[in-house]
Formats: structure tokens, sequence, C-alpha cells
């Protein structure tokens, strides 16, 4: 079994937005599997008054072998507080990726970002469920093993 996480996701952006202003998010994906497949991508923005924004969705994005996907999205930052951007992947067997940005826009003029592109994503299910993705994992990999 390979040692290292199967998927990096990055989350880069401009730390100077202010409210008002269209800034660029950019996101990355980046496959260690040594097979292609079709995953779901979403990325989600929680606004300062808790409504979400769907920026991204689509659950037909094909990553070749060792592959890579990258998008960019403006979004005009409208109100001052909290945001949070969820960036979301969910591989060919169910299993879910995910990476976290959180800006904080105190007033406009002056923002700060937290967030940390090198972070390895995480499996979001439950310590009873990284079980069971893990063995379905290893049946994957060994019918894929026998069959390629």
């Amino acid at each position: 079994m390979v040692e290292k996480d199967f998927f990096d996701l990055w989350i880069e952006q401009d730390n100077s937005a202010e409210v008002g202003d269209k800034e660029e998010m950019d996101f990355y994906v980046k496959s260690y599997f040594g097979h292609g497949m079709t995953v779901n991508i979403s990325i989600i923005l929680e606004t300062p008054s808790n409504t979400n924004e769907t920026l991204y969705s689509d659950n037909s994005v094909y990553i070749d072998v060792d592959g890579s996907w990258d998008h960019s999205i403006d979004y005009n930052f409208t109100e001052e507080g909290y945001y949070y951007v969820y960036f979301i992947l969910i591989d060919d067997i169910g299993a879910e990726w995910y990476e976290l940005c959180k800006w904080e826009i105190e007033e406009p003029g002056v923002t700060t970002s937290d967030h940390d592109t090198d972070t390895v994503p995480s499996l979001s299910p439950g310590f009873e469920g990284f079980f069971v993705i893990a063995a379905i994992a290893v049946v994957a990999l060994l019918y894929r093993k026998k069959h390629v």
C-alpha cells in the first residue's frame, strides 16, 4: 500500500480582499492514484450571514493517472465577517477528501486569511467509517491489479 495519501487538495487566494472587491480563488487537485478516475468536486462558500453558496459542482470530473485538476473562481465579498470555503472531492469509491479556507473581513480594506495549502486532506467519515472505506479501498486496489 502506498504510504502517502492519494489526493492533495489546495486552495490559494489573494489575501487583500475587501468588501465590494471581486477576488480570485484558485483550486488544485493532485492525484497519486495509479489509475484515472471520475470524481465529484464541489466548492461551497458559507458567508458571514450563514448562507451557503455553491460556487462549483461537477460529479463527472475525470482525473488522469497521477493527474491534476485546477479551477479558478472570482468572488465578490459583500459583507464583513467570516467566509468559509469548503473544497470537497468524492473519489470513485465514495471516500470524501476536503480542504477548508477561512477569510475574516473585518472592515473594508482589512482582510486576514487562515488556511494551509500544504495540509493533506482528511477523510470525513467517522472513525468507524474509516475502516469500512479502507477495506473497500484495499479490495478495489487488489481488483485493479488483477484486471489491469
